[in-house]
């Protein structure tokens, strides 16, 4: 092959590979303007629902780290309720609840655990999404309320369903404080956040100290001490002295 056609070849392999810019991604218009708190979601929202699920598959979970860890500083700041409280224990999920327009697309990190995961289809979207997960977060500062994630990446094996699931941290983007209606038929509010993956570091269970293999052979030495102890008693014993099969009622040989 001569090098002019070579030449042509890696830069048309170079053409199709190259990601064509404004094409395969599109335009994210998040219309956060028409987002209304302490509401059930509506059509309105579906531009933020899905544009901030698309925002997060863009984003890298270290950028939304720093930048949600700048906003609870600065929301730290400006608080009167929260301002004495220490670094690392501002308390995120009830500030959303009295502030959402404070985090109104903006990136926030929370923790906890799950007490159901369930899997959905996703409506036609702009951004090919088929398949979200919904995951019901309780954090530390929760107590029983919980907050909701939506999000598209589940890892292997994270279990669905109402089952407890610890160990659970999402990066996303805060939506809105949404209404939903609970299980005691009452309305309640949680806070909305949409994110792409989780991190899912359940809790290790402690292996234990000593094997299957080692509990036999402690089993075993305690049977063979056992044994060895009822052997030297059985030996111990005391011993009967042979009886004469007559006796002498005489024994000092006197005779009448």
């Amino acid at each position: 092959m001569s090098p002019s056609i070579l030449t042509a070849v890696v830069l048309c392999a170079l053409l199709v590979c190259r990601p064509m810019r404004g094409a395969e991604l599109p335009e994210i218009d998040l219309q956060l303007d028409k987002i209304r708190d302490r509401t059930l979601l509506e059509s309105g929202d579906n531009p933020a629902y899905y544009g901030l699920l698309e925002l997060a598959r863009r984003s890298s979970v270290e950028a939304m780290s720093q930048s949600a860890a700048q906003l609870v500083a600065q929301r730290q700041t400006v608080s009167k309720k929260y301002s004495h409280i220490a670094p690392g224990q501002f308390p995120v999920f009830a500030d959303m609840l009295s502030e959402p327009e404070a985090y109104r697309g903006r990136p926030v990190v929370v923790r906890g655990h799950s007490q159901e995961i369930k899997q959905y289809a996703a409506e036609e979207n702009p951004f090919g999404w088929k398949t979200l997960y919904e995951c019901s977060l309780f954090t530390d500062n929760s107590q029983s309320h919980p907050l909701t994630v939506v999000f598209t990446e589940a890892p292997p094996g994270l279990p669905m369903g109402e089952r407890t699931v610890d160990g659970l941290k999402f990066t996303g983007y805060f939506m809105k404080l949404r209404a939903y209606n609970a299980r005691d038929g009452r309305t309640r509010l949680a806070p909305l956040v949409m994110a792409h993956g989780v991190t899912w570091a359940p809790p290790q269970k402690a292996a234990p100290w000593f094997s299957e293999f080692t509990q036999f052979a402690l089993l075993a030495g305690f049977v063979s001490l056992a044994v060895g102890w009822l052997v030297i008693r059985w030996q111990q014993r005391p011993s009967h002295r042979n009886l004469p099969d007559t006796l002498d009622l005489n024994p000092l040989g006197e005779h009448p």
